[in-house]
């Protein structure tokens, strides 16, 4: 049994060394990161053309996400049942602005946030899908299709992703002051290039002329603001 152990343990080892890890390309937040010939993981993957710019971020609790954008349980409908392992206390969103840079329609170039995480050295979470329905205003009979989506031709669309954690369940071990403390990305894509965006607690401030147009867009940290 040692032998067989011993044998398996160097079959991994030579299987590990044959892999190479993807070049890694950062970004920054405000920053536009084209996507490219970049996948996640499977070939067909074609979001070549589009970019991503992750505009702001902010934590709060479940019950202010569902107040922010007007849901109210009680007359809507539940969301999560009390002991759903996927119920969460605390909510991390971040705003992006997705781009199609391509000149001509293609039904076959899209993007999707099924494989979209906020990603730690030791933990990662994922969008909560109900919420993501509430918070970019889709119709019940669009929430199937609509983490995957394209856009038209030279065109750009706003969307708020809701990555969750509950510090609370038995089966969540990461804390809020874990998550504020750790260098977050917002992953892209992992090969043949791993493109990713360092998320930062932000919010975004806009000021307007006195015809109602944005003039300029600041990034303020809002850590112990009351």
């Amino acid at each position: 049994m040692p032998s067989l152990v011993l044998l398996l343990g160097i079959r991994i080892w030579m299987v590990n060394r044959g892999i190479e890890s993807p070049e890694v390309v950062q970004f920054e937040m405000g920053e536009e990161a084209e996507i490219g010939r970049n996948i996640f993981n499977d070939r067909v993957e074609n979001m070549n053309g589009y970019s991503v710019t992750a505009e702001s971020a902010r934590i709060m609790t479940y019950e202010d996400y569902l107040k922010k954008y007007g849901y109210n349980e009680e007359e809507d409908g539940v969301l999560f049942e009390e002991d759903s392992m996927l119920r969460p206390e605390m909510i991390y969103e971040v705003d992006i602005l997705v781009k199609n840079h391509n000149k001509e329609d293609n039904t076959g170039c899209g993007i999707s946030y099924s494989d979209y995480k906020l990603t730690a050295s030791d933990f990662m979470l994922s969008v909560s899908s109900p919420l993501y329905w509430i918070a970019n205003d889709i119709a019940e009979e669009n929430q199937n299709l609509m983490m995957s989506f394209r856009l038209r031709p030279e065109s750009e669309m706003r969307f708020h992703l809701p990555f969750y954690f509950a510090p609370g369940s038995p089966a969540e071990s990461v804390s809020e002051e874990t998550v504020r403390d750790a260098d977050l990305q917002l992953v892209l894509s992992l090969y043949p290039e791993q493109r990713q965006i360092l998320i930062d607690e932000t919010e975004q401030i806009v000021r307007y002329d006195e015809n109602g147009s944005d003039i300029d867009t600041n990034m303020r940290k809002i850590y112990n603001v009351k």
